[in-house]
């Protein structure tokens, strides 16, 4: 009952429920309440040409970071002009805006780091596929994610096993 308290406090002061601060009894018994203020979190803002540089990419930044959170923004109109572009026009286009990667790839970084996930990569006759895995997954476990055979294949090698960073 003090557990679910601690909780409901949390909830009525318009708090997200910060898992870790709970001991690890505690913890376990929150993540099987599933609430939805305990999954990962981070803002995302549209911004327009101007704000790319200045204010609103801060001032979302500042709010994410006071709440311990991450923040990513994106400029609809740029990316849609970035879409229609050939890949050589879109270097020279992002330069311009000083722009390191386009929103969309920001997000999806952004959104894997919060997550905790990573992409592993395979090659099979030319053909690269990628495959989303946690980030500290074994090599073994992430091929097991495509082929179960693979995993047992990998896990019975007696090298130490790899592991995807």
């Amino acid at each position: 009952m003090e557990l679910l308290a601690r909780v409901k406090q949390s909830l009525e002061r318009g708090d997200f429920v910060d898992v870790d601060a709970f001991s690890d009894e505690e913890q376990q018994a929150i993540r099987s309440f599933n609430l939805i203020t305990t999954k990962p979190v981070f803002y995302v803002a549209n911004v327009d040409e101007a704000g790319l540089a200045h204010l609103p990419v801060h001032a979302v930044e500042q709010l994410a970071g006071k709440k311990g959170r991450r923040a990513a923004y994106i400029c609809g109109k740029l990316e849609e002009e970035l879409s229609q572009m050939a890949e050589d026009e879109k270097a020279s286009f992002m330069e311009l805006y000083g722009m390191g990667e386009s929103g969309i790839e920001r997000i999806i970084r952004v959104g894997y780091e919060v997550l905790g996930l990573i992409t592993f990569y395979t090659v099979v006759n030319q053909v690269m596929r990628a495959w989303t895995v946690r980030k500290g997954t074994t090599a073994a476990r992430a091929a097991g994610k495509i082929h179960s055979d693979m995993e047992r294949g990998l896990s019975g090698r007696r090298s130490s096993p790899m592991k995807i960073l």
